[in-house]
């Protein structure tokens, strides 16, 4: 058939789907060329941080990973390292949320664990989040390939306002976004949004983002706990409740919108909560709004990293 699932590094998948197409239709489609600059590198765990609290049973294990390689190995927040758990799995990339301009050669990831129960009610874990959370042990050392991700690196002008919208460990690249604004005297505005389940379960980095408030490297930190009352709140819910001023920083102040999460949830939610500032406290009707979104999108002032 003309259906085929990719799961983890796709590109044989898409060879093998590109030729189907070619022998079924007789079509005539060039194959993608090879990911260009991917590094192969290698890691050592210098720490691990566990960003949950273990004792509560409505929140999920979430890790704090610091990963030490060459210092002289380049690398951006929202960038990608690829990680293969075992010979034969597929890859699973990770968000990077640190910087070589920052902290050279020390790669900090944020890992949610993924466990499941299969058909017979057996606890599965997935074998990289497995690996990273659990099996790797402080001062040993793991291949590893580092793939930069233009589309989701800081934007080049660190004065222009940004906007950050993570759920849980969607929150994993803005730790580097905020560690280079820190470092930079001449930073522009940001604002974050975060939601998770907990405040005081899984508010992930939850410390070190009041201290970046405090200081005014966070211009504004707004955050949605779904569990701690009796109405669900999510982080979109926040960008209706803040939406006179977040279209005034988006239309103003022409800030960069970052969002990263799950698509099935965040994603679409974004676009809905946006849709809704932008028709009730920007004057534009339903097909304005949502044709502006994906013109926004096209331009990279609204940029998206979402996983499943």
């Amino acid at each position: 058939g003309l259906l085929e699932r990719a799961d983890g590094e796709p590109r044989e998948r898409w060879r093998g789907w590109l030729a189907s197409l070619r022998n079924g239709l007789g079509l005539h489609l060039e194959a993608p060329a090879e990911v260009a600059g991917d590094v192969a590198i290698e890691v050592q765990l210098a720490e691990r941080t566990r960003l949950d609290n273990p004792d509560d049973p409505e929140t999920h294990e979430s890790d704090a990973l610091v990963l030490e390689t060459d210092p002289e190995t380049p690398f951006r927040p929202g960038d990608l390292l690829l990680v293969t758990p075992t010979p034969g799995a597929p890859e699973r990339c990770y968000s990077i949320g640190s910087s070589s301009q920052v902290t050279p050669g020390r790669i900090r990831l944020s890992v949610a664990l993924n466990q499941w129960r299969d058909e017979t009610g057996a606890l599965r874990t997935g074998a990289a989040s497995g690996l990273l959370c659990h099996d790797l042990k402080v001062g040993e050392t793991l291949s590893a390939r580092l793939r930069a991700h233009e589309g989701f690196r800081p934007p080049e002008e660190n004065t222009r306002p940004l906007i950050l919208v993570a759920a849980g460990c969607g929150i994993a690249p803005f730790m580097g976004f905020l560690d280079e604004r820190a470092a930079d005297a001449q930073r522009g505005p940001t604002w974050l949004f975060f939601g998770n389940r907990k405040r005081a379960g899984d508010y992930l980095y939850g410390e070190r983002l009041e201290a970046l408030h405090d200081r005014g490297v966070l211009t504004r930190l707004d955050t949605a706990f779904s569990r701690d009352q009796a109405e669900r709140v999510y982080v979109t819910h926040r960008l209706v409740e803040r939406g006179r001023e977040l279209a005034h920083w988006l239309l103003e102040q022409d800030a960069a919108l970052y969002v990263c999460g799950r698509g099935s949830t965040l994603g679409r939610g974004v676009d809905e909560a946006l849709e809704r500032v932008l028709t009730e406290f920007a004057g534009k009707t339903p097909a304005e709004a949502a044709q502006l979104l994906e013109t926004w999108k096209g331009s990279g002032k609204i940029r998206r990293d979402l996983f499943d």
